[in-house]
């Protein structure tokens, strides 16, 4: 741990920087991009937001909270905040299971190809509904609709926002392809203002988490290289900050080792 500490004290922020860029190239929809927005849909949903190169904490370390942010007032419970519509109650992988259980228990009849495939109504998880929607089931085929116009809405307001070059979604139901980039990518273009042609790229993330934590943990270090920073308050901040960054980069090198073995 204080070898690694002890050997990025001596870089200068350009260098941790290009080392920063490098590792974070290695996924590469986002090479040479400064402006990126992560939206990770997942149990929940995540965001992650690097505006000119710099990834956005916020004052309280809560910045891009994609998933809490509201869909639709009056919406839908999210028990875990007690607020409604938040964008993780419809999108998620948790939210889009929770819809279909809510869609079969309406439908009068049994037997439909998303319960067949699910074994039962209140068994049904997000994976069961991209299987039973390729089989034409038309439960999961009007749901997933609703679904895939959803993130591309959340797609048109993350541009609004932050205005990215490139819109990365990762998590668990990213394991459904193109079932769930085309149609996003409709929606995307569908909800576009008409000033001018779409700019942004919209696609599926091919690294782990651990890269994203080894681009914080480096940006860290440059900040604290960074002379043009502003001093820390104490002495003690300074340590925190460089101990932090350095434990960061260990955890997150020996989880690119565990990934690419």
């Amino acid at each position: 741990m204080y070898g690694v500490c002890c050997f990025f004290f001596f870089f200068k922020q350009k260098t941790a920087y290009e080392m920063l860029r490098s590792l974070v190239g290695s996924e590469m929809c986002i090479r040479d991009r400064n402006n990126v927005v992560m939206i990770t849909l997942g149990s929940g949903v995540g965001g992650g937001v690097m505006v000119d190169g710099h990834v956005l904490g916020g004052e309280n370390g809560m910045a891009a909270e994609i998933g809490h942010m509201i869909a639709e007032m009056n919406g839908r419970l999210n028990r875990n905040t007690d607020v409604f519509g938040v964008v993780e109650e419809y999108v998620s992988c948790n939210g889009i299971a929770r819809q279909a259980r809510e869609r079969l228990m309406a439908i009068p009849e049994s037997g439909t190809k998303l319960e067949q495939l699910a074994g039962a109504a209140d068994k049904v998880e997000s994976r069961h509904v991209y299987e039973a929607a390729a089989l034409g089931d038309p439960t999961s085929v009007a749901l997933l609709a609703e679904i895939h116009e959803r993130i591309g809405v959340v797609c048109i307001n993350a541009c609004r926002a932050y205005d990215p070059a490139v819109i990365v979604l990762s998590g668990g139901l990213i394991q459904a392809g193109d079932a769930l980039l085309v149609p996003v990518k409709a929606g995307f273009r569908k909800h576009h203002w008409s000033l001018q042609e779409p700019t942004c790229e919209i696609e599926l993330a091919t690294s782990s988490a651990a890269g994203g934590a080894a681009f914080c943990a480096l940006q860290a270090i440059a900040d604290a290289a960074s002379p043009q920073q502003a001093a820390p308050a104490t002495p003690c901040a300074d340590i925190w900050k460089w101990g932090l960054a350095s434990n960061a980069v260990l955890v997150a090198v020996i989880g690119l080792m565990w990934w690419k073995r």
